[in-house]
């Protein structure tokens, strides 16, 4: 046991001092106390071309038997669905994955942003098109995939149920969120200790749950998520003297109930926008009722035209009536002279 314990040492070590080579963070950690992984690689990546082929490169080198993504099942699915964008750097990413490991690509063109990416960069996870590449490259090595992160409407639902009573905190999460769509840094923007809580800390603590069930004894483990991740991630899975220590992942599929986002988007958008179609509606009745100006002017030429109208009728049946009654008095004379 102590000949173990000082290789697992001196190999820590070593994977410590050659780090730095990678470009990135990474972290190795053996366990050899407990029946578990027998090595475990963390690595991180932000969204660029470099990291991922960083990565591939790595898990070519390594040839883990385990493969474990920061994502959803649901979300993989997707990712595996959707077609890669002409032009995009995915085949260069691929070919790096396979044989060629030299590629290396001359500048950054960026995928136009998928529902996956936009879930990734909201709530935490790998963007779509590094999941095709690892995935890629994990089945070319004969490896396992698994994903570890929790389903993303079980976050969603907690920051929403957190964001319904709470309008200006809501207010500062929609900046933040614009911000982190469209590319740039949103340190400007800082989320509360809350919100951090709910997109960081609980989703650690989840992936470090789902780490310690899924790796399998003497099995090399290839955890891939994102840069912010991997110190957490390692800090919670390299074992110490006490062990390792996982927090309590927050509610688990089972207990969450997801009616809270629809709840969201009804108090802040359905309702004031039917509220304020409403108030218009309204406010221009009142408006018309105070305005006796034009509806005199339109009341006043029909009232005279039917006057006219009725007039004329008047006229035109005593015209009448006075000429049927004329040649009646001749004729009325003439018959009682004859009489006579």
């Amino acid at each position: 046991m102590a000949s173990a314990k000082s290789r697992a040492l001196r190999l820590a070590m070593r994977s410590a001092t050659q780090a730095p080579r990678w470009g990135h963070r990474c972290f190795c950690a053996w366990n050899t106390d407990a029946p578990s992984w027998r090595s475990m690689t963390i690595l991180g990546l932000d969204g660029s071309t470099a990291t991922l082929e960083t990565a591939l490169l790595k898990m070519r080198e390594i040839n883990p038997q385990q493969v474990m993504v920061e994502t959803d099942a649901q979300r993989l699915q997707l990712a595996q669905r959707q077609k890669p964008v002409q032009g995009s750097n995915e085949s260069s990413s691929s070919s790096t994955a396979g044989a060629s490991s030299d590629s290396s690509s001359s500048g950054e063109v960026k995928d136009p942003l998928s529902h996956i990416d936009a879930i990734a960069e909201v709530h935490g996870g790998l963007r779509a098109r590094d999941l095709r590449a690892i995935v890629l490259a994990a089945e070319s090595i004969n490896a396992q995939v698994y994903t570890i992160d929790r389903a993303y409407q079980n976050t969603q639902n907690q920051v929403a149920k957190h964001l319904l009573m709470r309008p200006r905190e809501l207010a500062s999460f929609v900046r933040h969120s614009a911000i982190r769509l469209s590319g740039k840094d949103a340190s400007e923007e800082p989320l509360s200790e809350e919100l951090r809580k709910m997109l960081e800390d609980d989703r650690e603590s989840h992936m470090v749950s789902e780490v310690m069930g899924r790796a399998v004894a003497d099995a090399d483990v290839f955890v891939v998520c994102r840069q912010e991740r991997v110190s957490a991630l390692s800090s919670m899975l390299i074992p110490g003297s006490d062990g390792i220590v996982v927090p309590n992942a927050g509610p688990t599929e089972s207990q969450a109930t997801r009616v809270w986002p629809l709840l969201l988007v009804l108090v802040y958008v359905i309702l004031p926008g039917y509220g304020s179609i409403w108030l218009a509606y309204k406010a221009s009745r009142i408006l018309v009722s105070f305005m006796p100006g034009p509806r005199e002017i339109m009341i006043a030429p029909a009232a005279e035209s039917s006057t006219a109208a009725g007039t004329s009728s008047q006229e035109a049946s005593f015209s009448e009536d006075s000429k049927s009654e004329t040649p009646a008095t001749p004729t009325a004379t003439t018959s009682e002279s004859q009489r006579a």
